[in-house]
């Protein structure tokens, strides 16, 4: 991003924190009461509260298509080290939509070194072998075997519940959810 591009990112962010309660009115809050501030005080929470996941988001997932801690250090302005500490997630932290996930489980079954890079084809071939996808987390893909072979698919979504529901409406199943990523399987049409 340039210079030019971050200013207007900047300043169209700005005028939407500082003028979403009063409509572009300068005026709006002159003699403004305590509550006023304290909805404009939530409001910018919010936002920054929503920026700081995004960032958070955007660099596991950058960090999965194989962007180094150092490059996201010097993104950010600070050091490799720094970054790491801040943005990395124990590698214990598994994402599935089943409550309780054990991925020690007898049925379990683990593909590892998984990348952003290789997962479709592996999601494509255990779907091939009758596996259904449970649950992921760094460079590993977690299965459990079906009698049927099934579809496991990812799509990038940045819409979350909007485009689960359109997929859930096609007969997949939700899976699980790693931004920007969403995984549905569903058994394969005969």
């Amino acid at each position: 991003m340039d210079i030019k591009q971050e200013k207007a990112l900047r300043d169209s962010l700005a005028n939407f924190i500082l003028n979403w309660q009063t409509d572009d009115d300068p005026k709006a809050l002159e003699n403004a009461a305590p509550e006023n501030y304290t909805r404009l005080i939530t409001g910018a929470h919010i936002v920054a509260d929503e920026a700081s996941k995004a960032l958070t988001q955007w660099v596991q997932a950058g960090r999965r298509a194989g962007i180094s801690w150092a490059d996201i250090g010097s993104i950010l302005g600070i050091s490799r080290q720094a970054a790491q500490q801040r943005f990395s997630t124990n590698a214990a932290d598994i994402f599935s939509n089943e409550p309780n996930f054990n991925p020690r489980e007898s049925k379990r079954i683990a593909r590892k070194n998984i990348t952003a890079f290789n997962e479709v084809q592996a999601l494509k071939e255990e779907g091939a072998k009758g596996r259904k996808l449970v649950g992921a987390t760094w460079l590993t893909l977690y299965f459990t075997q079906t009698d049927h072979p099934v579809e496991n698919i990812r799509i990038v979504s940045l819409r979350g519940h909007s485009v689960i529901e359109n997929y859930e409406k096609l007969g997949w199943t939700h899976a699980l959810t790693w931004f920007p990523f969403q995984y549905f399987t569903r058994p394969l049409a005969k």
